[in-house]
């Protein structure tokens, strides 16, 4: 067989290498799928779509710290925040350099977390915010839960879907241990 034939796919005849049609039987006679350029660009393109997607959707780990009863998110003052000069002052010809604005979560308790209960359970309760620019298809926010001696004897969740970008969400952890506690601290607030 010559170089530049090959068997059609539908009658067996030889034909062309180059030939879309078979002269024989008129049938089309394509490349595979997996032998056409645009197909191998495609697959590149998802390849790294996937990677900054995952790389994009990690939870983020400054999610403020709540425990006990009294939730008051409490910050810091750094230096720069509290009016302090931050220039060099070895010889004085180092300009002052603006502090970088920090990244804000993408989700922060809003106000006040209180427990609740009822005849079954106790619940912790308050406020989430969506500080991202774009839906979140699920969210959960977790709480660890703390005897009197300081003990893990549990943890508290709830989940919500579908939260609007700079929506709030009204949660209500249950607690998922059957002896009460004494304190609980925010484990993590995720969601994707």
């Amino acid at each position: 067989m010559n170089e530049n034939m090959k068997k059609c796919a539908s009658c067996g005849a030889d034909i062309a290498k180059t030939a879309k049609v078979c002269p024989n039987c008129g049938a089309k006679n394509k490349k595979p799928i997996y032998k056409r350029v645009w197909f191998w660009i495609l697959i590149v393109i998802l390849i790294i779509a996937v990677i900054s997607a995952g790389s994009s959707s990690s939870s983020n780990t400054d999610t403020p710290a709540v425990s006990g009863e009294n939730s008051a998110n409490t910050d810091t003052d750094t230096p720069a925040a509290s009016g302090e000069n931050t220039a060099n002052t070895d010889n004085g010809s180092q300009p002052t350099q603006a502090p970088k604005a920090e990244k804000k979560p993408d989700f922060s308790i809003e106000g006040d977390v209180t427990t609740e209960s009822d005849a079954f359970t106790t619940y912790i309760t308050g406020v989430i915010m969506n500080n991202t620019g774009r839906e979140k298809s699920y969210v959960q926010v977790t709480f660890n839960l703390y005897d009197a001696n300081g003990n893990q004897i549990g943890t508290a969740m709830d989940n919500i879907n579908n939260l609007a970008p700079g929506g709030t969400w009204k949660f209500k952890a249950i607690a998922l241990t059957s002896e009460s506690f004494a304190s609980y601290k925010l484990a993590e607030i995720s969601g994707w």
